[in-house]
């Protein structure tokens, strides 16, 4: 009978185990899921983990941006590499919250830092294009975008560094005239290039490198990124 109960009780464990199991992995599996962009305002190639796992299969180069990485919400571990001589790294422990889109800017390049924005994907106009611009130049106090189509002149004015501003309305597939000036000189830091949208769509135009850039490299440039 001492046999039987053994017998008996073995098996019944085994398969509670593996209930609990199931459980726990059911469980992870239903957690609400957050959305981290990726925006390299570096002058370096950049590689980028959350929690020790590579977000892309190859670095972000200078002035590139990943879509937006699916992550579990909770508590993580940000580790931004740059592929310079020698490396240089930064980390930053953060709490994603499900159901939220982020952008994250890794800046400068002597010393990395982060720099977050919450985006609300939920103002998308599926008749316009909406169109933020952001100035991540360092030693850029004061940089003024304006985007030139026929009469129309959009500007965004005296952008501060790091001071997003809100987006704009936008017609669609129509070529704009883009100059970038410093706002506190009124010359154009950088030659006149074009931009054309989509409706539905969301950009962010974001301003990186530095105005006293000796090299390509460092010098300011202009990068338009679609939301996605």
């Amino acid at each position: 009978m001492k046999k039987t109960l053994t017998s008996v009780l073995i098996p019944f464990i085994a398969f509670l185990s593996f209930l609990l199991g199931s459980c726990k992995k059911e469980a992870n599996f239903s957690r609400p899921i957050s959305f981290v962009a990726v925006y390299n305002a570096t002058t370096n190639p950049l590689s980028f983990e959350i929690g020790g796992e590579s977000e892309n299969s190859s670095a972000i180069t200078a002035g590139g941006a990943s879509a937006y990485i699916g992550v579990y919400e909770g508590p993580w571990n940000y580790l931004a590499t740059l592929a310079s001589d020698p490396p240089v790294t930064a980390t930053a422990n953060v709490n994603l919250v499900g159901n939220e889109h982020q952008s994250i800017f890794v800046l400068r390049s002597d010393s990395l830092e982060f720099f977050t924005l919450k985006d609300d994907l939920s103002i998308r106009n599926p008749n316009r294009a909406l169109v933020r611009f952001i100035n991540l130049s360092p030693d850029a106090a004061d940089l003024t975008l304006q985007l030139v189509l026929l009469d129309t002149s959009p500007t965004f004015e005296h952008v501060a560094f790091k001071a997003p501003t809100p987006y704009q309305e936008f017609d669609e597939k129509t070529s704009y005239t883009v100059t970038l000036r410093n706002g506190l000189t009124g010359t154009d830091v950088l030659p006149e290039t074009s931009y054309t949208f989509e409706r539905g769509k969301m950009y962010t135009i974001w301003a990186s490198g530095n105005l006293a850039g000796t090299t390509p490299a460092d010098r300011i440039k202009l990068t338009l990124t679609e939301m996605r």
